[in-house]
């Protein structure tokens, strides 16, 4: 059978002269980078009791009752610091009395108690890791610690990680 187009050129997928005009052009990939512009362009709705509490908010502040009561909240704050400050200036020696009562009679027996709470609490803790660490219980604390500090390392640099946002499992809901 004899060819009926001696005269139309060729398809474009076999022209040379394309392959070179394509080949000219810069990459169509995206750079490196793009996705994490992209997604930070992203508007994540925030979480439902987050959006309910702050409709929550809006609509006590928009009454007029909330403007009231925080009216006065802060005409009886500054009162009742006006009251001191005038107590303190006319009566140093009352606020001398007074101060010396409460470290005497709250400060150092609360100061007492924490103390002897802390050192039984760190005492059992050291007893008990020394029967169960046969090296001694400071080493075995110095290795928690180094074991803790490691851990806490390690999550803080995969949190810090760019693109780890977007393979969370709440973005992946979208």
């Amino acid at each position: 059978m004899d060819d009926l187009t001696p005269n139309v050129p060729s398809p474009a997928y076999e022209d040379p002269h394309i392959h070179r005009f394509l080949a000219t052009l810069p990459a169509f990939g995206p750079l490196p980078g793009f996705e994490d512009r992209v997604l930070a362009q992203v508007r994540v709705p925030a979480p439902v009791w987050l959006q309910r509490t702050r409709e929550r908010t809006r609509t006590v502040a928009a009454r007029r009752t909330f403007w009231i009561l925080a009216g006065g909240l802060a005409t009886g704050s500054a009162a009742s610091t006006a009251a001191l400050a005038i107590l303190v200036a006319t009566r140093p020696g009352l606020i001398e009395l007074t101060g010396r009562w409460l470290v005497a009679q709250i400060a150092v027996p609360a100061w007492r108690m924490a103390v002897g709470f802390l050192s039984g609490f760190w005492s059992t803790l050291n007893t008990l890791v020394g029967t169960l660490v046969p090296f001694g219980s400071g080493l075995a604390a110095a290795a928690a610690t180094v074991a803790i500090l490691t851990l806490c390392t390690w999550g803080l640099y995969r949190t810090m990680q760019p693109g780890l946002r977007a393979r969370t499992p709440f973005h992946a809901h979208r």
